[in-house]
C-alpha cells in the first residue's frame, strides 16, 4: 500500500488508535500512530500525510496543538466509551 492515502492518528489511548489503525487499514489507508503531540509532529514531519484523526482532549499537548497547518484534520473527544448503536 505504498501509494495509498497515509492517516496518522494522535490518541494518548493506544487502545483508540489500534481500532483505528483496524478501521482504516481495511479501507486501504497506510496508518501511523502517536501516544503523544510530539510524537505525531515527528511522525508529521517524517512521512507524507493526507490526514490527521487526534484526540483533542490529551494530556500534554491538546489536538489543536497538533494540528498540521493547512492540512485535513479530524477532532475526536469523547468523555466516555459509548456502548451498542448510536
Amino acid at each position: 500500500m505504498p501509494d495509498a492515502p497515509a492517516i496518522l492518528c494522535i490518541d494518548d489511548e493506544p487502545d483508540a488508535i489500534k481500532i483505528r489503525k483496524l478501521l482504516l487499514e481495511s479501507e486501504g489507508y497506510r496508518v501511523f500512530g502517536a501516544t503523544t503531540g510530539e510524537e505525531g509532529l515527528r511522525l508529521f514531519q517524517q512521512h507524507k500525510i493526507d490526514a490527521v484523526v487526534v484526540d483533542y482532549r490529551m494530556s500534554g499537548m491538546n489536538g489543536l496543538a497538533v494540528a498540521p497547518p493547512g492540512g485535513s484534520l479530524i477532532f475526536v473527544a469523547v468523555d466516555r466509551p459509548c456502548a451498542g448503536k448510536l
